[in-house]
């Protein structure tokens, strides 16, 4: 059976741990769409995480309402250069539902590491793009494969396999260069 090739992002999976509200300044030029992934910005706001981004914080699950604007929770996408908050996924345990990339995979990529491919959401939908890449190994990658999703619907041997998996490179977690003391 082969998986259908359907990219929702990064989907908090139960138990689902904490929220937390973050800010996107109207500089940011890139939409965020529900299921990205986010890192800080210099200047403390928030915007999409690129591919091989340091220091995630985790997947937008919303906006946050504003004043007398329509943003809801249940709204999916913060336009680029648009000003809003949104929620986040924060907790650095959070595991994560994802479409893994057009490879069909082994058993053998369980326990590896990927970093993610992040591409430009869907308009039509309002979910994120982004879905791990199929490179896998032991070295340094901002996630890390937990298990396939046991579904009917969900081939372990086909492209597009939806996997589970938390983030390795977490901007909560200690950083595996540094020294006991963390410096």
């Amino acid at each position: 059976m082969a998986n259908t090739n359907a990219p929702f992002g990064f989907r908090a999976q139960p138990p689902m741990l904490w929220m937390l509200e973050f800010s996107v300044d109207s500089s940011n030029a890139t939409a965020c769409f529900q299921g990205d992934m986010i890192i800080f910005e210099s200047d403390g706001n928030v915007a999409p995480a690129t591919a091989g981004s340091l220091f995630l914080l985790g997947a937008v699950e919303g906006l946050v309402p504003t004043g007398n604007t329509a943003l809801a929770l249940n709204k999916r996408v913060l336009a680029g250069s648009t000003a809003g908050s949104i929620m986040v996924h924060y907790s650095p345990i959070q595991r994560y539902l994802v479409q893994f990339g057009n490879a069909a995979p082994t058993q053998t990529i369980l326990g590896n590491n990927a970093d993610h491919v992040a591409t430009a959401g869907s308009g039509t939908t309002g979910l994120s793009q982004h879905v791990l890449s199929t490179t896998t190994g032991t070295g340094t990658a901002g996630f890390k494969l937990l298990d396939f999703l046991r579904a009917d619907d969900n081939d372990e041997t086909a492209a597009y396999v939806r996997i589970i998996a938390e983030i390795n490179e977490h901007v909560s977690k200690v950083i595996a260069s540094a020294g006991p003391d963390g410096v």
